[in-house]
């Protein structure tokens, strides 16, 4: 588990590369959408890629990428790419907590952050056509691995984590153990807050 490292979102991002490698049947619920559209709409007013996009019908991973990167543009242009990606991410946890799928997939939870990382494998299954799996590893740290999560994982992910870490109110960091373009390792690594238990 000493393979881990910090990650560097100042790193360049090449999305015309990523999305030629991308699968033709990637998928992703129109809900992945819904954060960035909501924070594009409340800075700017515009609308991004259809404008709007039902939560549970099945939208191109493509589409899902070119919008997320779009979105950093307009919200975070005085950042790195993979840094806007980071802060764009850290809010999915909260709006999908707060959304009618997310209150049920995760009231099971409760305050737990264990108990809701856990749940990152059946959010994924439900969600998009990528895979997740999440364990403890101690009290104080949780892997996640992400197989064929192509937004962006490795910056995009991380803030998602980030974000759970937040709402659970878990001080700590993600590192990353990248597997491939689309397949990456997270850790949580929490010194402490957060229930547990």
């Amino acid at each position: 588990m000493d393979d881990f490292r910090k990650p560097d979102f100042t790193l360049p991002l090449d999305l015309d590369d990523r999305l030629t490698q991308v699968p033709a049947d990637a998928r992703t619920k129109g809900i992945i959408f819904s954060s960035a559209l909501k924070k594009v709409k409340a800075k700017s007013g515009a609308s991004l890629g259809r404008g709007s996009y039902s939560t549970f019908t099945d939208y191109p991973v493509r589409e899902l990428l070119e919008v997320l990167v779009e979105a950093v543009g307009i919200l975070y242009p005085e950042v790195p790419p993979r840094e806007g990606l980071r802060r764009l991410g850290q809010r999915v946890f909260t709006d999908l907590r707060e959304s009618t799928a997310g209150t049920f997939l995760f009231s099971v939870a409760g305050r737990d952050i264990f108990g809701a990382i856990k749940l990152v494998s059946r959010a994924f299954d439900l969600f998009s056509s990528a895979s997740g799996r999440a364990e403890a590893i101690d009290e104080h740290n949780i892997l996640v691995e992400l197989r064929d999560s192509w937004t962006f994982p490795e910056a995009y992910q991380v803030g998602v984590m980030e974000g759970a870490m937040q709402w659970f109110g878990a001080e700590g960091e993600v590192l990353v153990r990248p597997r491939s373009i689309c397949d990456v390792d997270l850790k949580l690594s929490m010194g402490g807050g957060g229930a547990h238990g």
